[in-house]
């Protein structure tokens, strides 16, 4: 049987799904009283607008609600967060600044502030922002987590691991820092210690894709290859446009001999991402491998 090499393949993959992780962030604290109810009939608009990717209605919502609750803290985060889902950097920066000086004991700003500085790679600023919340609220998880996120993009998977580790300390149902840490130890190649950080982000959130298409890749990694396809087949009706996921079942059938069916799925995969080079290359030594004449056990 020939198996699958994982090697830039399903690593790309893992880090792609870890870069996925960075578009949430968990709430912080109480904060203060909603805006007048004007505003908030924006505030509620914007986020709308948010939820499905329209970053211009959104920005104009929002703006329309600084107008009538320009010392609002609530639409201060809101505002900011949709210029940064607009790429507009340096306004978001601005006005989670602004939301800082409004109410700062939350930390939620200043974390606000850390994942900006992220974005543009901007590394030590973000972290001093990230430590800049921890000190503003010693209880609040969302700033170890990110600070996490920044050492890996730093190499420093150690110090990643540590704070991914006072996270869940702090908030035991961190599901991100749990698939996080088990994107660390499966890399390092501590496959059961992975499952078990997938297993737990599973208990939190029992239809995790992230958690099902890791669950799978680790499988895959380990050349389980009947394990990685029952997950990576959760994963995919949970999200059946996944590029990576169908990319990941492809090379699981592979590692089967289910040749036909492993070129469907790269063939699906780069219908719906043809910039796809891992699908693409793979398809094509797949296909050269299915042309090649059958030898016979007398040559």
């Amino acid at each position: 049987m020939n198996r699958p090499t994982r090697c830039a393949a399903c690593t790309t993959m893992l880090l792609l799904l870890a870069a996925a992780l960075a578009t949430g962030c968990r709430s912080g604290p109480k904060r203060e009283d909603p805006p007048p109810p004007a505003a908030m009939h924006h505030v509620r608009l914007g986020k709308q607008a948010m939820e499905i990717g329209d970053w211009r209605r959104a920005v104009a919502e929002l703006e329309t609600a600084r107008q009538l609750a320009p010392n609002s803290f609530t639409v201060a985060m809101a505002l900011g967060r949709a210029y940064a889902g607009r790429g507009w950097h340096e306004r978001a920066l601005a006005e989670f600044e602004r939301a800082e000086k409004l109410y700062p004991r939350s930390g939620e700003a200043a974390l606000e502030i850390g994942r900006v500085w992220l974005a543009k790679n901007r590394l030590e600023e973000a972290q001093q922002a990230f430590d800049r919340a921890i000190e503003e609220n010693p209880r609040y998880a969302a700033p170890h987590f990110w600070k996490g996120v920044a050492y890996v993009a730093q190499n420093r998977n150690d110090k990643a691991h540590e704070q991914y580790r006072l996270a869940i300390r702090k908030d035991p149902d961190y599901h991100d820092a749990y698939i996080n840490l088990g994107l660390l130890e499966q890399n390092n190649g501590y496959y059961e210690i992975a499952e078990r950080h997938y297993r737990s982000a599973l208990t939190i959130r029992p239809r995790s894709y992230l958690a099902r298409v890791n669950l799978g890749l680790c499988y895959l990694d380990q050349h389980r290859y009947e394990r990685a396809l029952a997950e990576l087949n959760r994963a995919l009706e949970l999200q059946p446009k996944s590029v990576p996921a169908l990319i990941a079942r492809a090379m699981a059938y592979e590692g089967m001999d289910r040749l036909e069916a492993a070129r469907r799925d790269y063939r699906a995969a780069l219908r719906l991402a043809p910039g796809a080079t891992i699908a693409r290359e793979r398809l094509a030594a797949l296909e050269q491998r299915m042309r090649a004449p059958k030898r016979s056990l007398t040559d």
